[in-house]
């Protein structure tokens, strides 16, 4: 990559760095194109030039939210525990992390999944199910995919946490969905 290409990549990231602090700062609705460009050091035009407007900048953050969303269910498949304290772990770092921010993951993961099934994220817990499976914590006739699907949504239930917020935390959310699907689905 040139030196303008470089220039240009650091820009984009760095208006997108700043966009992110703001948005937990501030909150979505409340930080504007211009705080965001004046944070980032660009012109509004500048900022223009990358991103058609705020929109624009929460779907590219939220692009970025699926490949760490499996590099999180990756990380606590690969330890050498049950797959239902896996899960539980799973959950309850998504809650911190959503509690840690505000509304951003919230608003974030609606972008990403607007319509769209985050088939890789789906597809590692898929994976991290049969690791279970061949353990003997995950049942031999269980359907991996009907499950990991299941999952999904209620980590998606956890990450928006709107259904119940205000009546119990979103870690008391995590840990009351991981458990009654691990008490009703795995060994």
């Amino acid at each position: 990559m040139g030196d303008r290409e470089t220039r240009k990549q650091q820009v984009h990231e760095r208006i997108l760095r700043e966009a992110r602090r703001l948005f937990v700062d501030q909150g979505v609705e409340q930080a504007t194109v211009e705080d965001i460009a004046l944070a980032a050091g660009v012109s509004r035009a500048t900022l223009f030039n990358y991103f058609r407007g705020k929109p624009a900048i929460l779907d590219a953050l939220a692009a970025g939210m699926e490949p760490r969303l499996v590099d999180v269910v990756s990380h606590y498949a690969s330890q050498q525990t049950s797959t239902r304290e896996q899960l539980l772990q799973l959950f309850t770092h998504s809650a911190r992390v959503v509690s840690g921010s505000g509304t951003l993951n919230r608003e974030l993961f609606v972008c990403a999944s607007k319509g769209l099934v985050m088939t890789r994220l789906q597809n590692a817990l898929e994976d991290m199910l049969d690791a279970g499976q061949r353990r003997g914590d995950v049942a031999p006739d269980t359907n991996l995919p009907l499950l990991a699907h299941n999952i999904y949504l209620a980590l998606l239930a956890t990450i928006m946490g709107w259904d119940i917020a205000g009546k119990m935390s979103v870690a008391e959310q995590a840990e009351l969905r991981i458990a009654w699907l691990c008490d009703h689905c795995l060994v």
